[in-house]
Order: structure tokens, then sequence, then C-alpha cells
């Protein structure tokens, strides 16, 4: 099967490729993109994958360089390596800076224009994939529903996002990621009159130790500076790694499932406080009482309250109907997993 990944390079992207290499790398050819190609190889290099590896051949792992703007260079890739699946994970970091207007700018473009260029690349190969995986996020549904939030009810639970200048909340009005969200998706739904199965995967903040929020929040934990970030009470809703990972190779090996929207998120959504709670206490550190919140939306504005004043309980319920089994379907079992890595690694 042959398999091209856009954001090759981020913590998602990375745990593909090594999943997928690791499970049988006879089986797979990959075809990996990435916006600065030394820094690719040597990514992968450290993390033991590289081509030419001793008994694989070069034709199961290739790297290439693309930057959104770059149509011709895309087209000439894929059209050359034709692949069966284009897995979609390119994007800028939300969390990483602050949202000022060129970072918000560049978090929009970077999903949007990325997208248009796959549909157009796409739409004229000659071989076209069978299955394209468009990366998301539940940043389009609104906060403090009154309902959990599932695949099916989407269109009732998903704020209003008609423009990227607004705020969130329950009820109040347009958040700048849901505008992202609605773009970015919108960005290849051409390619289904092509033909194409379209996957869309709304993921939940992803729990790892190689990158993201909680790779953050540990140090803090261990100096005892631990509090709860986020209203006590919200919904919470996350999904470690391995079963972000297994659940796209799940939708990739099954081709008879159907395409659409899948929600990426733990089948048992907690709470913010719950969260912290757990955290601490896996950790033996101790959890203080106190709230900065209010702080947060003052130092960190719109992005604080986007990222952080959040509350969505949001279900997985086309993976679980599909028999997709959760590994860590508790937060419980995720965090003792994850700091378990982290030991272990050190």
């Amino acid at each position: 099967m042959k398999i091209a990944v856009t954001g090759a390079t981020g913590t998602i992207g990375k745990m593909l490729v090594q999943e997928l290499w690791g499970s049988d790398h006879e089986r797979y050819q990959l075809l990996l993109f990435s916006r600065n190609l030394d820094q690719a190889k040597k990514i992968y290099h450290n993390l033991g994958i590289s081509a030419g590896a001793i008994g694989i051949q070069d034709e199961h792992l290739q790297f290439e360089k693309w930057i959104p703007g770059d149509h011709y260079h895309l087209f000439h890739a894929l059209n050359r390596f034709s692949p069966d699946v284009v897995i979609h994970l390119m994007g800028e970091n939300i969390a990483e800076g602050s949202w000022k207007t060129a970072k918000k700018q560049a978090i929009l473009r970077s999903r949007v224009d990325s997208g248009i260029e796959l549909y157009r690349a796409i739409k004229s190969l000659t071989k076209r994939p069978s299955l394209f995986v468009q990366a998301s996020a539940i940043g389009i549904y609104a906060n403090g529903t009154a309902c959990d939030i599932c695949e099916e009810n989407e269109r009732e639970c998903r704020s209003n996002s008609s423009n990227g200048n607004g705020a969130t909340g329950s009820g109040s009005g347009p958040s700048f990621l849901a505008y992202v969200v609605r773009s970015w998706e919108e960005a290849t739904a051409e390619l289904e009159r092509l033909g194409v199965k379209r996957v869309i995967a709304r993921f939940a903040p992803v729990l790892s130790m190689d990158g993201g929020f909680l790779v953050k929040l540990v140090p803090y934990f261990k100096w005892c500076l631990g509090v709860v970030l986020g209203p006590e009470k919200g919904g919470l809703s996350w999904i470690h790694h391995q079963d972000a990972v297994s659940a796209l190779i799940y939708l990739i090996e099954h081709k008879e499932l159907p395409g659409g929207i899948y929600n990426f998120t733990s089948p048992k959504p907690t709470t913010n406080a719950y969260f912290f709670q757990t955290l601490a206490k896996r950790l033996h550190r101790p959890l203080w009482p106190f709230t900065f919140n209010f702080c947060l939306k003052l130092l960190m504005g719109q992005k604080g309250r986007e990222l952080i004043m959040t509350d969505k309980r949001v279900i997985p319920q086309k993976l679980l109907d599909l028999g997709f089994i959760f590994k860590y379907p508790t937060i419980e079992q995720a965090i003792v997993d994850l700091i378990k890595r982290k030991e272990k690694s050190v």
C-alpha cells in the first residue's frame, strides 16, 4: 500500500510513520512531505527510520519537500508515487506563539491553501488515491452544549463559525478556531466529487510526551506548581496518541468503512478538574486550590479563551459503532501510561 503523508514531522505524523514502519515496512511504501527536507530526514534518522536502511529498499521510504504554493512540485511527486492513500496533517502549530494577526493568518492559510493545492493536484492525477484522510479538530464544536457531541448531532452542536473575528463561549458567537476548522474542511470537499473517499478526522487535544500541552504541564506539576486551568466543571475531550494513530490505521486498513466525519477523541471525556487531579496524583504532587483563569484570559486573550477556557464533551460514536477498540479509554489509563513512558526514556 502506498501512503503519502503531509505534515510528517508533526507529533501525529511522526507517530503514524513509526507505527506503519514498525508494523511491516515491507507492506507499506511511504512518501513523506515536509517543508524542511533536511530536518525531516534527520528526525527520522534519529528515530531509526531512514531510506536505504539495512534490508529496506529505498522505494519503501521517500522524502519530498513541499511548501504550499509549489503546486508543480506537489503534482509531480504525487504523480510519480501514485499513492493509494493521502493523509493530510499539515498545519501551522496553533499552540505556539501569540495569536497576532500574522500568526492567525499562518494558522488559517497553512491549512486552507495546502488543502486546495492537494485537491488540484489529485484532480490532475492519472490515477487518483482511493482514500484521502483530512486532519481536522473538535474546535468546530460549540462550548457548553447541553448534549454530548457525536458525529450524528454535530450540526446542532457546531459553533457558529461564519467569520473568524469573534470570541468563544456557550452561544456567545463565532470563534476563530471554528472558522479555521470549517475553512480547513471545505478546502478539500470537492475531492468527493472526484470519487475519492474523504475521511475527516476531528482530533481532540492529543496526549503525548512528545509534544502537545501535557508535556508542557508536567514540569510545573513536578515543581509543585500544579493548578486547574480552565473551568473546573468544564468538559475536557482528549485522546491518547496511540489511540489516535491506531484509529487512523484502522480506517486506512478497513477500506469498506464509510467516509465522512470521525471524532478522534476518547470515548470517556473528563472534566478539567479531574484531569488535573489525576495528573497531580500520578506525579505525587499537590494540586493547589487556586485559579488563574482571569489572568489567562487577560494575558493570552483570544488564544487563552479558545484553547484553555473550553467546555466540550465529544464522543467518537462512529469509531465505536464500527468496532474500533480504544486501548486508553480513561484519563487514568492514559496518564499512567504516558508518565511511565517518560520515566523509562529518562
